[in-house]
């Protein structure tokens, strides 16, 4: 569990909303958004 840094809500990551852009499953961009206040929260790359 964790605390949003801009609303100070607590999220987790069951809550927290994971965006997925990219060519299936094999090359991902991944955006993680706060719940509560729709806030980017950090950015990943995953390739498979």
């Amino acid at each position: 569990m964790g605390i949003c840094p801009y609303c100070k809500q607590y999220i987790d990551l069951n809550t927290i909303v994971i965006e997925k852009k990219g060519k299936g499953i094999v090359d991902q961009d991944r955006i993680y958004i706060c719940p509560c206040c729709d806030y980017v929260l950090g950015f990943s790359y995953a390739m498979r």
